[in-house]
C-alpha cells in the first residue's frame, strides 16, 4: 500500500499521532498485489492528546477508499468502515 494513499486528519490541533501501521492476520491480497475482496485491513493509530484539558471527543476525516492506492490501482473495491475505540490505559 502507498504510505500517501491513505490522510488522515483530526479537527483538534493538539493530538499528536503515532506511527500507523497495517495488520492482517492473513495475507489478503491476491497473486497481483492490486486488490483485496472480502478482507478486513486494520490500520491501528496511537494518538496522544497534547492539552489535557479538553475533553476526549474527537473527530477524524479519512478519504475516500479510491485513495487506496497499490500499484496505481484502487486497493478497495467495496466500501471502507472505520471503528474508533478507546485505548486502554495501563
Amino acid at each position: 500500500m502507498n504510505p500517501d494513499a491513505l490522510r488522515l486528519d483530526f479537527c483538534d490541533k493538539s493530538i499528536k499521532v503515532g506511527k500507523s501501521f497495517p495488520f492482517s492476520g492473513i495475507n489478503t491480497y491476491k497473486n497481483n498485489y492490486t486488490h483485496v475482496k472480502n478482507r478486513i485491513i486494520s490500520v491501528q493509530l496511537r494518538c496522544e492528546r497534547q492539552d489535557k484539558r479538553v475533553e476526549d471527543s474527537l473527530a477524524l476525516s479519512i478519504l475516500p477508499s479510491d485513495f487506496l492506492m497499490c500499484n496505481e490501482k484502487r486497493v478497495l473495491t467495496d466500501s471502507l468502515r472505520i471503528v474508533l475505540k478507546k485505548a486502554k490505559r495501563k
